[in-house]
């Protein structure tokens, strides 16, 4: 897990949030047992990432933030995605429980190696 992530992270800008991302993605993996539950949620950040870039890059929603006093000024955009998150995490935590109860160590179901005759 740690080996894929951190190779994960050396294809992005920002290495540490690549390794965090990684890790969840890893986590999410093992935990529904499918690669397609990661994957839902890589395209997702990644479209919401390039909408909010083209938002940016045509002035739509941010302020230039330049400056220390421009960035403090705008404390509402961390803000709106904390609420926006906030709901679904609860709700992840409330039916999955805390990560550190998850199981990592029982491998996957394989599926059936012999032909089904019928």
């Amino acid at each position: 897990m740690l080996a894929s992530s951190l190779v994960f992270a050396l294809l992005h800008a920002d290495i540490l949030g690549g390794m965090v991302f990684a890790i969840f993605m890893c986590a999410l993996c093992a935990r529904h047992r499918s690669v397609w539950a990661p994957t839902i949620v890589h395209v997702a950040n990644n479209a919401l990432g390039w909408c909010l870039g083209v938002l940016d890059a045509h002035y739509v929603f941010f302020p230039e933030l330049d400056t220390v006093g421009q960035l403090r000024a705008a404390w509402w955009l961390p803000t709106i995605g904390l609420l926006l998150v906030l709901p679904w995490a609860l709700r992840v935590r409330g039916r999955y429980g805390p990560i550190s109860s998850w199981d990592f160590t029982t491998p996957p179901r394989a599926a059936s190696s012999s032909p089904t005759n019928g």
